[in-house]
């Protein structure tokens, strides 16, 4: 995580050199933008300036629209500030304009798909999310979350483990609740015990605030519940 949080610090100062030095450079606003939505989401920038991220992410993402608003990048900035800004349908309206602007980009397909399920849209959010890995099979395997939840919550818990198991991000909290709802759901006791403990290496009192979690990054309702009691 250190390391991660160092690759960011200098990403963003090579971006904000790069924005000052180039002005007209559209792509350049809207990774920039990204890295301020980063540095609120996963916590990286310590180091930097006071500046308070998102509404920097915003300021960056408009001017990347403003731009080149005949491309996606802008779109695909803005519209994670909008997630994490609270503001869904409008961060759902600039998902859905990134992909109508390039189709075959695979990370955007993937942002939408797992939006428009955490949102409820079960049926569209599963059928963009396998869109978007038949594109490229070595997307970020974090993408495979609403494969995950539609097995899980129509009851289909081997085919949900292999998705949770599929995950392989050991750094993010969630795939290891994931696996702890399918192990307890397969009753694989010993190996749901250990993937809690993973939880709680992370997060000692998560189960203290995981509704309040899952609510702050718009899970539907029903997602809420079901990760709760597989817990």
């Amino acid at each position: 995580r250190r390391l991660a949080a160092d690759m960011h610090d200098y990403v963003r100062a090579c971006l904000e050199r790069t924005v000052v030095a180039e002005p007209q450079y559209a792509e350049a606003f809207a990774s920039l933008a990204t890295v301020y939505v980063d540095a609120y989401r996963f916590g990286y920038g310590k180091g930097m300036p006071i500046v308070a991220p998102l509404p920097r992410a915003y300021e960056l993402a408009s001017r990347a629209i403003q731009l080149a608003p005949d491309e996606a990048a802008g779109y695909k900035a803005m519209h994670n500030v909008q997630w994490f800004m609270d503001n869904v349908p409008a961060s759902l309206e600039m998902a859905e304009k990134a992909v109508a602007l390039n189709p075959g980009d695979p990370a955007a397909l993937g942002d939408l798909g797992l939006r428009l399920y955490l949102t409820g849209s079960w049926e569209r959010g599963v059928a963009v999310t396998e869109e978007a890995f038949a594109r490229n099979p070595l997307m970020p395997s974090a993408y495979r979350v609403p494969l995950f939840f539609n097995a899980y919550l129509n009851g289909r818990y081997d085919e949900a483990l292999a998705e949770a198991q599929n995950i392989q991000a050991a750094q993010w909290i969630y795939t290891h609740v994931m696996q702890a709802m399918a192990y307890g759901a397969t009753g694989r006791a010993p190996e749901a015990a250990a993937a809690v403990k993973r939880v709680l290496a992370f997060d000692p009192n998560y189960g203290d605030h995981v509704i309040e979690d899952l609510r702050k990054r718009h899970n539907h309702p029903r997602m809420i519940r079901a990760v709760v009691d597989g817990l």
